[in-house]
């Protein structure tokens, strides 16, 4: 799957985005252990073209605090 993604904290601070500048869709396969836990769930059933919200809290993302992203989905191959 590849998708492009905002991430935010809790104070609305953009964390990371593959719409940033410089910065390329995130590629994966779809699966366990793929990025935070969850993600997986959190993608699963999307189309092409789709967008959804997922947040993860502070307790998987490895010190970066409460995430909330925005992700479409661009491709899955």
């Amino acid at each position: 799957m590849t998708v492009e993604y905002l991430s935010v904290d809790k104070a609305g601070k953009t964390y990371s985005s593959s719409w940033k500048k410089g910065a390329f869709p995130y590629k994966f396969k779809l699966g366990p252990s793929t990025f935070f836990p969850g993600w997986d769930k959190g993608v699963a059933g999307m189309r092409v073209g789709g967008r959804r919200e997922v947040s993860f809290p502070a307790s998987v993302t490895a010190g970066a605090g409460d995430l909330f992203y925005v992700i479409d989905l661009v491709e899955i191959k």
